[in-house]
């Protein structure tokens, strides 16, 4: 007699106290398609099991989940860079501007000291506004909507992380289903 203690499904089978592989071959014979039965069913049990505590995504989906999520970090970071090039041409400009008031103040006090004639003084101012054409408050203004799109890219770029980082867990849970299913003969399905 041949004890099943600690043995599960197929393994636990005893008839007349012997294995299935110890029964005599006529009895083997007659027990044989009840034997591939149970074992078909405790497989198909084993894949349900594996099925009920997975996700249910294909793993090709998900790595192209992760892939389009990475693409919109990369363009969320690159417009966030332009927006930085242009608050520093911005800030470039600031300067400027205040290099041209302050010349504008300086023409000022030549002629109110009368050491510069208001025909050439406006000359000057003219040419300077020319040169520096731009309004700071305008151009402060442009700087402050810039700021708030770069706030507005990386908080996309953080939320696409906190997807990438879910969407690799379910990835990983994925492909441990489907080496498990490929372990029962199960081949899971890919897309087109």
């Amino acid at each position: 007699m041949t004890s099943n203690v600690g043995e599960t499904g197929v393994k636990s089978i005893r008839l007349k106290g012997m294995k299935i592989e110890e029964l005599p071959l006529p009895m083997a014979a007659r027990v044989k398609d009840q034997i591939q039965l149970a074992q078909d069913t405790e497989r198909q049990n084993a894949i349900g099991e594996i099925i009920a505590t997975h996700p249910t995504q294909r793993v090709d989906y998900l790595e192209g989940r992760i892939a389009e999520c990475k693409k919109s970090q990369e363009s969320m970071n690159q417009l966030a860079l332009t927006e930085q090039q242009r608050i520093q041409e911005y800030q470039g400009h600031i300067e400027m501007c205040k290099h041209r008031d302050r010349e504008l103040a300086k023409i000022d006090q030549a002629v109110a000291d009368g050491h510069m004639t208001d025909d050439y003084a406006e000359q000057q101012r003219k040419s300077l506004k020319l040169q520096f054409p731009y309004v700071i408050d305008r151009l402060q203004a442009q700087i402050d909507i810039s700021n708030q799109s770069i706030q507005r890219f990386q908080e996309v770029t953080r939320r696409e992380s906190g997807s990438i980082q879910e969407l690799s867990e379910t990835l990983a849970l994925c492909k441990e289903r489907d080496r498990l299913l490929k372990q029962h003969g199960v081949q899971q399905a890919v897309g087109n």
